[in-house]
């Protein structure tokens, strides 16, 4: 009967000396690690290094078979090349910025009656930059005379850029709110107090405002007051946002109420990040 009892305080013994022998061998290769890495580095290091030195010796080689010409050659070669590639990754990112503002047109809520046609704007004159600028639609895409056109403000809502002037076939000229030769009626302030932008007897003030006069009301409206297309011309629709009322003009006692008020507004339109219009046309008809 003893001899069971033995038996397992031999395979106890076992185990824990197995156990312990796991330990040691354990401890024992944490404290060489680190040893036999730099050994295995330092032995293999000439074979890698020969390696390296063999690419870099066949590189060097090639650009020493080339003559200083060739390789000038070579290097406006890559400096075109690199050109070319900047080049077309600003024509993505441009493309990208197009696709983006034409979607943003796609979803303007169109005044009742009306649609809008999109136009580029293909030429400016550096000397009338404000005053006017040609687009790529003309009288064959239905374009005509004294049609209105609108510039998407960053707040996302079409603004009075001005109107079509003449037509050819495939383009036409516009004049904006700044060219004194469009002068059109505006309502001003939540009153509509009536008056007539570039009319009057205030001057453009050169400073991105244009005048207003004839403000036909006794009580001036203030200023920051909005000003909004009133749709008594046939070819702009109503409620187009203008600008803001940036200054009032004094008047003379005598004429204080009369038509003889004026003033200035500061336009909503912005003609330096100019790129894509839109022409407002009257549905037809059925």
């Amino acid at each position: 009967m003893p001899e069971p009892i033995t038996d397992k305080k031999n395979i106890f013994i076992q185990v824990a000396a197995l156990l312990l022998l796991l330990l040691l061998a354990t401890a024992v290769y944490h404290a060489i690690r680190p040893g036999i890495g730099r050994l295995t580095a330092d032995f293999f290091y000439p074979y890698l290094r020969v390696s390296r030195m063999a690419v870099h010796t066949v590189s060097d080689r090639t650009l020493l078979s080339f003559s200083r010409a060739e390789l000038a050659a070579k290097l406006e070669q890559l400096q075109k090349q690199n050109t070319a590639l900047a080049i077309q990754a600003a024509a993505s990112a441009e493309l990208l910025r197009e696709n983006q503002t034409l979607r943003s047109y796609l979803g303007l809520n169109t005044p009742e009656k009306w649609h809008y046609i999109a136009a580029e704007v293909m030429l400016r004159d550096p000397l009338l930059w404000l005053e006017h600028f040609t687009i790529n639609r003309g009288s064959v895409d239905g374009l005509e005379p004294g049609d209105a056109v609108l510039d998407v403000a960053e707040e996302g809502i079409p603004v009075l850029a001005g109107i079509i002037g003449s037509c050819g076939k495939h383009h036409a000229e516009v004049l904006t709110v700044f060219n004194p030769d469009f002068s059109f009626s505006a309502s001003i302030g939540p009153r509509r107090v009536i008056g007539f932008v570039n009319a009057g007897t205030a001057r453009n003030a050169g400073d991105g405002r244009v005048p207003v006069g004839y403000i036909t009301s006794a009580e001036m409206p203030a200023a920051g007051s909005a000003v909004i297309t009133t749709g008594f011309e046939k070819r702009i629709p109503g409620g187009i946002k203008i600008g803001e009322l940036d200054q009032l003009e004094e008047s003379h006692p005598l004429f204080s109420g009369s038509a003889r008020n004026s003033g200035l507004i500061r336009p909503a339109f912005n003609p330096n990040r100019l790129r894509f219009v839109l022409i407002a046309r009257q549905m037809e008809k059925k």
